[in-house]
């Protein structure tokens, strides 16, 4: 049972499920997602662990963006481009972008949803 509104039903499948299906019917290598086939490096997983157990989180980002990111963006944008911009009101910084979000509605919400 899905729960799209029945005008995206057609759009359910993304491209990655596609291509990840069909590479693994066709025993193909999947090179459009990325599936990594070892553990990474070493000294990348060990950051990841410090960071972790250093109170850095280990979850997605908070809904606005990672303050210092935020910060970082910002300061670029003045730097390279002249333009003030307050970092705690954008940018967003946000793993989910405003775009997607509105996507995500059109997908769930009927025109009569209130």
């Amino acid at each position: 049972m899905t729960h799209l509104v029945a005008r995206m039903r057609p759009y359910e499948r993304t491209i990655f499920g596609e291509m990840s299906a069909l590479a693994t019917r066709l025993g193909a290598v999947n090179l459009g997602q990325g599936f990594p086939d070892t553990g990474g490096p070493d000294e990348v997983r060990r950051a990841a662990e410090r960071a972790i157990a250093e109170g850095h989180g280990d979850q997605y980002p908070p809904a606005h963006g990672n303050p210092v990111l935020r910060a970082a963006v910002s300061e670029h944008q003045r730097r390279f481009y002249g333009i003030d911009v307050d970092p705690d009101c954008w940018p967003e910084g946000d793993p989910d972008p405003g775009e997607l979000r509105d996507e995500r509605y059109t997908a769930i919400l009927n025109g009569e949803d209130p």
